[in-house]
């Protein structure tokens, strides 16, 4: 016999198994195109995410729990890549390659979840506000709009299309949090998740989740929403072993060349009058943002029409409207005085990022008007409903022209062609993705210009194919490597003069060096690696990465903040 709870429970289970389901299969049908040609030939960072899957893969095989230092990068001279990279999306990649799925088919299962998790939560928040099938057909608007699909097709921008899946959850539980004491736990844990997904996107969306909430204060008291503010803040207190180390470490690596990117925050404002804007914004993010500000205009119209009569239903449809000028505010040109005003903001790169919210606001528009349409009993009920199903349409069938235009990996079609277009360095692209694809020629590659070392002079440091693991500089001495792992290595000196030796691997505050098992002194070279001066005579040299201590800081935040997190479980779940 089934309890009353189970009785309760089953219909909501057996809802959100036929809803995952039917996402499920608009998932894959937004992806086919990934599957059938694997890796997208010139999608912009793909490489760079392939290389980042493989060296965390590799070190979490090693048995390192979070590698935050990429051994093998930049020719084996290593890098901190995860000190300022959030890992999530990553450990998720990791779990599907270890089960013996190659990487092409992991990056295409990655983007496979970022599609489904974006019409999922999209559902989630709406079935209460529109009703369960507007809710659906919002969700499969939400999985091809032109900027989600672009992120995949044409950016692979893996982790900010994650982000820019959960946005809806964040909202949902915000929403549950004002109200519903035990909703807050998962506001936190949204936070922590979003926090460990995309740097950028965390930021931008912390900003205006922030003005969200504030607004309450016209609805709830202020006590509810002090704490459902500081709920978000103890989720971010709990990704403190990431979020603490890269904003105090930021200052040792090439991380403000960021702001530089494609022609830094200014050359890609939309409508911006600078003349070395890039091409990519000025084409495809511009006549995305055109589009949909057309669709707005023509959802705004039907809902008016629909609702005139009711002024009250009015109101939804008004709000996400402001939210949406809003953000049409901040992604042009008009904004740039905001932009120039913060160092901070401008570390999001491209003001267009905010389109990921921008786009679930003009799906919020589209299941309003849905749904007023649906409830509506005016003559031109059946017109409005033709519309709508051409906007729906026509915002699938913009998406599935996005997923076409690049040639893909497996079947890159006429390649010389396109590597003879001076317009486009695909030769390039093709041999970073073959040599990604390789474990063994992966260390052949340089990793990100953003997160290389600073030299003592504060240039970014320069690695060199087929250096030695430890060259002698000065003086004569034999030498053996032991042990030449990521995370340590061990070797033996022989020095029958005063010697100078240079190991091949970036200097960072966590390496620790042991001569005869004790500390010795670190010197950093010129050129940012590590040197070691040795006197004649025998020594076993240990060099091993350990922890910084902003990440040491970071750690103990984490565990306070999850014993608050755990507290209050135990009080309201």
């Amino acid at each position: 016999m089934l309890s009353k709870n189970q009785l309760s429970t089953s219909p909501l289970l057996k809802e959100f198994l036929i809803s995952f389901v039917f996402l499920l299969v608009g998932s894959i049908a937004v992806n086919e195109h990934m599957f059938r040609n694997g890796i997208i030939f010139e999608s912009h960072d793909i490489g760079p995410h392939l290389q980042w899957l493989t060296h965390f893969s590799k070190h979490l095989a090693e048995g390192i729990w979070y590698p935050r230092w990429l051994a093998d990068t930049n020719y084996g001279y290593g890098s901190p890549d995860f000190v300022f990279y959030p890992p999530g999306v990553y450990y998720i990649g990791s779990l599907i390659k270890l089960t013996g799925i190659d990487i092409q088919k992991t990056v295409a299962l990655l983007f496979l979840l970022a599609s489904l998790l974006a019409g999922f939560s999209c559902y989630v928040y709406g079935r209460n506000k529109w009703g369960k099938r507007v809710s659906l057909f919002a969700s499969l608007a939400y999985m091809t709009s032109p900027y989600l699909v672009l992120n995949i097709y044409q950016r692979a921008a893996l982790p900010e299309t994650f982000a820019v899946a959960l946005f809806p959850l964040g909202l949902l539980f915000t929403d549950l949090a004002l109200t519903k004491p035990k909703w807050r736990i998962g506001l936190a844990l949204f936070f922590t998740v979003l926090s460990l997904t995309h740097a950028p996107s965390l930021l931008i969306y912390t900003i205006f989740w922030f003005l969200y909430v504030i607004c309450f204060l016209l609805k709830y008291s202020w006590k509810a929403i002090v704490i459902t503010i500081g709920s978000g803040m103890v989720g971010l207190g709990i990704a403190s072993f990431y979020l603490l180390p890269a904003v105090l470490e930021k200052n040792l690596v090439n991380v403000n060349s960021m702001r530089k990117v494609s022609g830094g925050f200014q050359g890609n404002l939309i409508w911006t009058p600078v003349s070395w804007a890039t091409r990519f914004m000025r084409n495809q993010i511009t006549d995305i943002f055109t589009y949909q500000l057309l669709t707005i205009i023509v959802l705004i119209i039907i809902i008016f029409f629909c609702c005139r009569q009711e002024p009250k239903k009015i109101k939804e449809a008004g709000l996400w409207l402001i939210f949406l000028l809003l953000l049409s505010f901040m992604m042009t040109y008009p904004s740039v005085k905001i932009w120039q005003s913060s160092r901070t903001l401008q570390m999001v790169q491209f003001p267009w990022r905010l389109m990921g919210m921008f786009s679930f606001g003009v799906v919020a528009m589209l299941a309003i008007a849905i749904n007023r349409v649906l409830n509506s009993k005016s003559q031109l009920k059946l017109i409005f409903s033709l519309i709508l199903a051409v906007i729906f349409l026509a915002n699938a069938g913009y998406s599935y022209n996005l997923s076409r235009v690049l040639s893909g990996f497996n079947n890159p079609g006429n390649l010389k062609k396109v590597a003879l277009n001076p317009k486009y360095k695909s030769e390039d692209f093709f041999n970073v993705i073959k040599l990604a694809l390789d474990e063994k020629e992966i260390s052949k590659l340089r990793g990100r210009v953003e997160y290389l070392l600073l030299t003592p002079e504060g240039i970014a440091a320069k690695p060199l194919l087929e250096q030695p693991p430890i060259s002698t500089i000065k003086g004569k001495a034999l030498i053996e490597v032991d042990k030449w792992d990521s995370y340590n290595r061990i070797f033996s000196v022989s020095a029958t003069e005063d010697t100078n030796l240079k190991i091949r691997t970036f200097y960072y505050p966590a390496w620790r060096l042991y001569v005869n098992d004790k500390p010795y002194p670190i010197i950093v070279s010129d050129d940012g690696t590590i040197e070691l001066n040795l006197n004649p005579g025998e020594y076993t040299v240990r060099l091993f990465y350990s922890w910084t201590y902003p990440f040491i800081l970071g750690v103990i935040i984490s565990i306070f903040s999850i014993i608050i997190l755990a507290s209050y479980w135990y009080k309201f779940a």
